[in-house]
């Protein structure tokens, strides 16, 4: 369940005028790729990584940002009316590439994945989006479940002709894509869940249960205060000295309500009794200095689906698309490479 979004957008429901916009201008400028500056910082980044251990900081990642979504946010504004929501998506890559689709975290949005997109979009067809409650898609005032996600995804999948695609999803996102594995196996390829679990056990409960209650209090940077120790390595802590006074910002705004309503689903999952039926071709991923959704949970789920393979990411904690982004993309570009085999 990944706290620490790069960047948390308020809820914001398109009108049905705004999505029959055409995305093409959108698809061409993303397709030809980054400006050629960002496109060398993204280059850059992707070299250093491996070597430091640490992503980069808050004004290099927003250089990267602003370079690789511009074309998307500000001229297409993607969104579609599926499922009785309004959601927001994001097209990237080639147009006759393999999809993958990119589910998130629980307080991430499409652009938390900006260092995974400029890996993934040289191969593949990658769609990002806002699940119901997160980022850029509605925040309806309802209960909402996991099967609810998925049939959501489901549903924009049909909207935009996806017949199936890879899913690759981090904590929340990565129970997502077992669940599409589960609930709609003709729709997924492949299904990668990195630092994901089936079920909480009592340990993590009680953290969910304590950032419940901190989001309850109404107050963005005093929820952000209260759980980020949970999500972050202590290394990772301890060099990024400006993460803090940066994500308090974004958390500032960070819709608290919705917040409450994707943790209450979180309380309520549980898919352990039927991760045996899973037939999926399915890789899970844990961090090894994961707290929150610890290795041997993630294990329990490499035991009980057939055929599974598991990967440890080294010297990470729960947000390891970005404290090991570099790690991470090799494992899915690894990952999706042998689905094609």
């Amino acid at each position: 369940m990944t706290a620490a979004p790069i960047i948390s957008f308020s809820a914001c429901g398109a009108p049905s005028a705004e999505r029959r916009m055409t995305e093409a201008s959108a698809r061409n400028k993303v397709a030809h790729g980054l400006p050629a500056a960002s496109r060398s910082y993204a280059t850059r980044c992707k070299h250093e990584a491996p070597h430091s251990g640490n992503a980069l900081n808050v004004a290099q990642y927003s250089e990267l940002l602003a370079g690789l979504y511009s074309a998307v946010t500000e001229s297409s504004m993607p969104y579609l009316h599926v499922n009785g929501i309004n959601l927001y998506y994001e097209w990237h890559g080639p147009e006759m590439g393999d999809v993958v689709i990119l589910n998130n975290g629980i307080f991430m949005s499409a652009a938390s994945w900006a260092f995974q997109v400029v890996d993934l979009r040289k191969r593949y067809r990658v769609l990002a989006w806002d699940m119901r409650g997160q980022g850029q898609s509605e925040h309806p005032d309802m209960e909402y479940t996991m099967a609810l996600h998925a049939d959501d995804l489901a549903a924009l999948m049909d909207a935009l002709d996806i017949e199936h695609a890879h899913m690759v999803g981090t904590s929340y996102g990565g129970s997502i894509s077992l669940i599409m594995g589960l609930r709609h196996p003709a729709r997924t390829r492949s299904a990668m869940a990195i630092c994901s679990i089936a079920k909480s056990d009592a340990l993590s409960a009680a953290m969910f249960e304590r950032w419940r209650l901190a989001a309850l209090l109404g107050d963005g940077e005093l929820f952000f205060r209260l759980v980020h120790a949970d999500v972050y390595s202590e290394r990772f802590l301890a060099e990024r000295t400006d993460l803090v006074p940066a994500a308090l910002q974004r958390y500032a705004t960070l819709d608290l309500k919705a917040a409450v309503r994707l943790l209450e689903c979180f309380q309520r999952y549980d898919i352990s009794a039927e991760l045996p039926m899973l037939k999926t071709p399915t890789c899970v991923v844990a961090a090894e200095r994961e707290i929150l959704k610890i290795r041997a949970h993630v294990e329990e789920i490499h035991r009980a689906v057939p055929g599974s393979e598991f990967h440890l990411i080294p010297n990470a904690g729960h947000v390891a698309v970005l404290e090991r982004a570099a790690e991470v993309n090799t494992l899915i570009l690894g990952w999706l490479a042998k689905q094609a085999s």
